[in-house]
């Protein structure tokens, strides 16, 4: 984890870029200040810290049945 500075005609501007599970992760965005930059780092981490912990697998009624009738349809058919 760390935050990096980049030198553009305005001026130098942060960025982050972390790894976290295998993947990599990097700012979409330049701040202005490396305490920006570390905030909104550490802000992604807990995002993505909660989607690990709690995954969503919202499956609708309507999916789950359709996907049981393509289900049926493989087994029975001749």
């Amino acid at each position: 984890m760390g935050q990096y500075k980049r030198k553009l005609s305005k001026g130098i501007k942060w960025y982050y870029d972390f790894n976290y599970l295998g993947s990599r992760y990097h700012s979409k965005c330049i701040y202005h200040s490396k305490k920006e930059a570390k905030d909104a780092e550490i802000e992604k981490l807990k995002v993505l810290d909660e989607q690990a912990r709690n995954p969503v697998n919202d499956i609708r009624l309507h999916e789950l049945m359709n996907y049981r009738l393509e289900e049926l349809e493989t087994k029975k058919s001749r």
